[in-house]
């Protein structure tokens, strides 16, 4: 349900359902048409992914710290009780484990210290991809050494980006070993961006948000490393093959993937097919202690991955197994549902999609507190 790539065919095969993404639209209707995939007497679904695309839009316009971002977590909260209620309704709360993940965090950048990298590296020396924070240099023949060398120079003064060759880029990366990997690499520090950004935020305007070199906005894709915590994503999971009130050291995101292969029964692709360098290693910990070995004597059990992105894209994995004759138990579990689908999508839907612009209106300032946080980028008072 509106993931990214769904609708693709991989080695001729297609998934059994899927929504292509659009923009807006009720989440409550999302979170009734993916749980009925769940309970759909003839092809129950086993793995569903559901994604939502806030906070993401309203903390890239308004930055982390902003009240709009306050009003897209709410709707966050209730469209995770809703999505719980639901799954309670059809017999499948207490069968589900449930993660809540994200895919970034968001940093803040205040307009003011954007960093312009013109001076030493432009359109008269070499070409450029990629786009804030990060931008990737393809010099002019022969000007590469040149180039560099006073990037680097002007790194060190300003304090505010890191300048990387190829070859020097660091391995956790994963990235300096492709064909189409610049020759060289420029990385602004958290809380700064390079002036590029003037051309990819032109997008706010459609949603009337004006921003001028007091605004402060929200960017990700720094380094996750060297203190940069605003990009760490959050993690919490809950359910039967889960430990309980348990908290846990901080790990990199791909080792989920060797998780829910082992909570799926389903063998993980080795090299030279390996699609993840992840490891169940690193993650069995989070495992019951009678659920370590992938086996189970429940007649049935579920899985429901809620990966909540805050700051990010909202994401909802949900996967169900099935062990031990499940597909009979989730059509039992069908039989007694007396209340429509009709009936539950006419309750009040608390997530409703409202346009940017009308929130982003709602939580303006005041021009006597605009005067004490001139770095908000604002909608306009009509």
């Amino acid at each position: 349900m509106m993931w990214p790539g769904s609708d693709y065919q991989y080695k001729n095969n297609t998934i059994t359902y899927f929504k292509k993404y659009q923009y807006g639209g009720s989440w409550n209707a999302k979170v009734d048409e993916v749980v009925g995939w769940f309970t759909n007497k003839d092809k129950p679904a086993n793995l569903v992914m559901l994604y939502f695309d806030e906070p993401d839009g309203h903390g890239h316009m308004f930055g982390p710290n902003s009240p709009n971002i306050s009003t897209q977590i709410a709707r966050c909260d209730a469209i995770t009780r809703y999505l719980l209620d639901q799954l309670d309704h059809v017999g499948l709360k207490e069968k589900i484990n449930l993660f809540i993940l994200s895919d970034h965090g968001m940093s803040k950048v205040q307009m003011r210290d954007i960093i312009d990298l013109s001076p030493w590296v432009n359109d008269t020396n070499a070409k450029f991809g990629g786009g804030s924070p990060t931008i990737e240099i393809f010099p002019n023949q022969g000007k590469e050494d040149e180039i560099y060398q006073m990037l680097s120079k002007a790194a060190a003064k300003l304090t505010t980006f890191q300048v990387f060759k190829k070859e020097d880029m660091p391995e956790r990366w994963h990235y300096k070993n492709n064909e189409r990997t610049p020759p060289i690499l420029a990385l602004a520090n958290v809380d700064y961006a390079f002036k590029d950004i003037w051309d990819e935020i032109k997008w706010f305007e459609k949603y009337n948000v004006t921003v001028t070199p007091d605004s402060t906005i929200g960017l990700h894709g720094y380094d996750n490393t060297d203190g940069a915590s605003p990009m760490y994503p959050i993690f919490l999971a809950s359910g039967p093959l889960l430990k309980k009130s348990t908290r846990v050291d901080p790990f990199e995101n791909i080792h989920l993937f060797s998780l829910w292969c082992q909570m799926l029964k389903l063998d993980p692709p080795t090299a030279p097919n390996l699609v993840t360098p992840g490891s169940l290693r690193s993650v069995e910990h989070l495992l019951a202690d009678n659920s370590g070995s992938g086996t189970s004597t429940a007649p049935y059990l579920a899985t429901v991955l809620l990966v909540v992105v805050i700051l990010g894209s909202v994401i909802f994995i949900l996967v169900i197994y099935e062990n031990f004759g499940g597909l009979i138990r989730l059509r039992e579990l069908i039989s007694p549902i007396t209340r429509s689908r009709n009936s539950q999508s006419s309750r009040r839907d608390t997530t409703q999609y409202r346009p940017l612009s009308e929130l982003a209106e709602e939580s303006e300032e005041s021009p006597e507190e605009s005067d004490n946080r001139t770095s908000s980028a604002r909608t306009p008072r009509v």
